[in-house]
């Protein structure tokens, strides 16, 4: 039996749906399993005749369809946007990240499955996240990303308030009214989403955690020139500021000079980059870089035991304090 006739014109878009959402290699359909498909998804009727030729308009629109004459078993579609390792490392993306709740986080990898076969999708139904599970999000977190887009297209103030938990782990306002921020650029990092946004008062860049900001407006004013910032006279350079700001710490860059052994090199080169520089000593390697003052007081700390920060001196007083606070707490 043929399609109606006011709904040939349909046909072909339902056999790419059915193409992109039923087949693959491993997963060829006949003709009649086409039209069979079509009829359950659609309700269209149409015999194989008709699936025929609307391939072949298919093909000739150059999507990526196998035919019978070329695999003796059927059809299939070869070729997608997006293979199924790159939509698994979406989701791993997804998954990984601190800052996404739950609901939203499953809505997202439904579409990211979407993107393959209903295969892949049974494939991907046991994927979850065990790195780390909360039920404190920020529900506002797309919303506001959304409105922080539009206000940096138009080069226009925000008005945020910047929240904090509290001692019930619920997000409560860290001010009693909302802040002016010049907003420049959002950034991931360590699983985190930052916000790069200059606060009009002072001339630093800060880094806003994005899911510790609510109440987001765009307002009249014009952003701030990114040059006047001190450090971005030349604009932003992200990989330099992925290195120099492991932790998204404001404040100075310094040099550095670490004493440890060959085994810390990845762990170096994890947090601030490969353009550190190695060279070797008599008991050790010595490992030179620049990067935030904060975040190398706190990565020494977090490595204390297998890093010696060598230079500058201060910093290295710095640290002798707060170890000797940290050892006066647990010295009873």
């Amino acid at each position: 039996m043929t399609i109606r006739d006011g709904s040939k014109k349909l046909l072909p878009v339902y056999i790419l749906e059915v193409l992109k959402k039923h087949t693959d290699s491993d997963h060829i359909l006949t003709r009649q399993d086409i039209a069979d498909r079509v009829k359950k998804d659609y309700g269209m009727y149409c015999d194989v005749r008709t699936i025929t030729r609307n391939i072949s308009l298919l093909c000739d629109a150059d999507y990526p369809i196998s035919r019978y004459e070329e695999n003796r078993k059927g059809f299939y579609l070869y070729q997608r946007e997006f293979e199924e390792s790159e939509i698994r490392l979406l989701m791993d993306a997804v998954l990984a990240s601190k800052h996404i709740a739950q609901n939203q986080s499953n809505e997202l990898i439904d579409k990211l499955s979407s993107l393959s076969t209903i295969h892949f999708k049974k494939k991907s139904r046991n994927i979850i996240n065990t790195e780390y599970e909360s039920g404190n999000y920020n529900q506002s977190l797309f919303y506001n990303i959304e409105k922080i887009i539009e206000a940096t297209e138009s080069k226009k103030q925000i008005s945020l308030m910047y929240n904090a938990f509290d001692i019930k782990k619920e997000l409560k306002p860290r001010y009693k009214e909302n802040c002016i921020v010049n907003p420049y650029h959002m950034l991931m990092n360590n699983g985190r989403y930052y916000l790069m946004a200059n606060f009009p008062q002072y001339n630093n860049m800060a880094f806003l955690r994005m899911d510790y900001i609510t109440d987001v407006e765009e307002t009249d004013k014009d952003v701030r020139p990114l040059t006047e910032i001190d450090g971005y006279e030349n604009g932003i350079d992200l990989s330099k500021l992925r290195t120099n700001y492991p932790y998204m710490f404001s404040g100075e860059n310094v040099k550095a000079k670490f004493k440890t052994d060959d085994k810390m090199v990845g762990d170096f080169i994890d947090w601030f980059g490969d353009k550190i520089s190695i060279s070797e000593c008599d008991d050790g390697i010595i490992v030179r870089l620049t990067a935030n003052r904060n975040a190398i007081i706190y990565w020494s700390l977090q490595y204390g035991g297998r890093v010696e920060l060598i230079e500058p001196i201060d910093l290295r007083k710095e640290i002798k304090r707060n170890l000797e606070e940290i050892l006066s707490k647990y010295s009873e």
